[in-house]
């Protein structure tokens, strides 16, 4: 109704973030590897519907089982590698002789759209990594964040994923108070401090609301992104971007 808007931290706004992110980079041809769940289906068909809608191309999406741990076949296989396993063994049976080739990666692809929490991701690039898939440009979602940084998500250098600038120590508005000046609070820490920054700008957006509501597009510079209502009444997020090194996050343009 009138007076009010509808403002949540979803999976799909970041998908369709990472989609908008690959064009602005000139990466039309993507793969998509999510897990076999409904977030993560989500997230696939929201970054796909978008992709397309740009002119860009799935070229390929795998599921993975969240609960498991070698994926090896199914990266495989979306990455092209049995495809170029089978080419080899067709040349050894064609010339009768034991060629020496590695295996490589589908040639027609840009980047990689990887949807995965911190735990599943420290599982999987192991397994990227075995089949050469990190030499495409990976991009994910706050969820392989887990909030703080640890000397195990080595693993994850390389990958760029959007976040809340808040947690990146990127926000240059006066009026939001920074994560350090909010260390001693328990919530603004951790996995929480998503929440407490998303918190933050609720608060922020009440006084706005009618102005967005009448000037549908027009930012609002917030904790989370820049804020923006549609004509349906949702909360628009353009979100800030990553890229672990280090081990680390660091906020990169």
């Amino acid at each position: 109704p009138p007076g009010s808007l509808q403002f949540a931290l979803l999976p799909e706004e970041e998908a369709v973030s990472a989609a908008d992110r690959m064009i602005q980079r000139g990466l039309r041809r993507a793969l998509v590897l999510v897990p076999r769940d409904d977030v993560g289906q989500r997230a696939a068909a929201a970054f796909g519907e978008r992709l397309r809608g740009q002119g860009g191309v799935v070229a390929g999406e795998a599921l993975y089982d969240p609960a498991g741990g070698d994926q090896t076949e199914g990266i495989r296989r979306l990455v092209g590698i049995e495809q170029s396993q089978a080419r080899l063994n067709f040349l050894r049976g064609l010339l009768g002789m034991d060629l020496k080739m590695d295996p490589t990666p589908r040639a027609d692809v840009d980047a990689l759209f990887l949807f995965a929490r911190n735990p599943q991701a420290r599982v999987l690039l192991p397994q990227l990594k075995n089949v050469q898939a990190t030499r495409f440009p990976i991009l994910s979602t706050s969820a392989i964040y887990s909030g703080s940084n640890s000397s195990a998500d080595a693993e994850l250098d390389g990958v760029e994923f959007s976040e809340v600038p808040w947690l990146l120590g990127a926000n240059d508005d006066p009026g939001i108070p920074t994560r350090a000046q909010m260390v001693s609070m328990k919530t603004a820490s951790g996995p929480a401090a998503r929440l407490f920054a998303f918190g933050i700008d609720a608060y922020r957006l009440l006084p706005h609301i009618e102005w967005l509501e009448r000037n549908p597009g027009r930012k609002v510079i917030g904790a989370t992104g820049a804020l923006s209502a549609d004509a349906n009444g949702r909360v628009r997020r353009e979100p800030g971007w990553a890229r672990y090194t280090g081990a680390s996050p660091r906020r990169v343009e």
